[in-house]
């Protein structure tokens, strides 16, 4: 599950509406692109959130690795900071909609982690550290609002340069199933759990 949001949006929104809003649109225009590129399904657009499926953490984590890389070449956002949160759990489908604890967990997440940065769970980071070309620096336990759980929380950030590459190319490690394939033309087909 991959969520994120915009930091301080509101606050951004009290100081320069226009400008805000426009930025936004560029935001959301990039991370809807990005999400194609790396196979994810968008399912939401609340406010000023994103949120996302993929069949493979591998390929939630690059994403959020590039989505976070394209939006800092683009002067026209510097203000606006994109927070990404990734979990790794099962997903319930209700009408064809995705929710549960994955959802939660990677909305709090994406709450917990800095502005422009990815807050991954310990769930994630075991599955694809192995076989990404990042580094994973560990951000604690962290309590989940609203639950009695605690999670392993790690900032997922680029690779040094010059840094060895990744051992496997696996796609392995999901990150939820997706929805039905008649759930939308975007949407690859697996079982899910009702």
């Amino acid at each position: 599950m991959f969520a994120a949001d915009v930091a301080n949006y509101g606050g951004l929104v009290s100081i320069d509406e226009t400008n805000t809003l426009d930025g936004l649109t560029l935001l959301r225009r990039i991370a809807i692109d990005t999400l194609a590129d790396h196979g994810g399904w968008l399912f939401g657009l609340p406010g000023d959130g994103i949120f996302a499926l993929f069949e493979s953490a591998i390929d939630a984590v690059r994403c959020g690795l590039d989505m976070q890389a394209r939006l800092s070449q683009v002067a026209q956002l510097d203000h606006l900071k994109l927070r990404i949160g990734i979990h790794l759990g099962e997903v319930v489908f209700e009408n064809e909609m995705p929710f549960g604890e994955a959802l939660v967990v990677a909305a709090r997440l994406e709450s917990l982690a800095e502005p422009g940065r990815i807050l991954v769970s310990s769930s994630v980071r075991d599955a694809v550290v192995l076989r990404i070309n990042a580094r994973f620096e560990d951000r604690g336990i962290r309590p989940l609002k609203h639950s009695p759980r605690s999670i392993g929380t790690f900032e997922v950030l680029p690779a040094l340069a010059g840094a060895a590459p990744a051992l496997l190319d696996d796609p392995t490690g999901a990150v939820g199933p997706v929805p039905p394939a008649d759930a939308g033309s975007h949407a690859p087909a697996v079982e899910t759990v009702e």
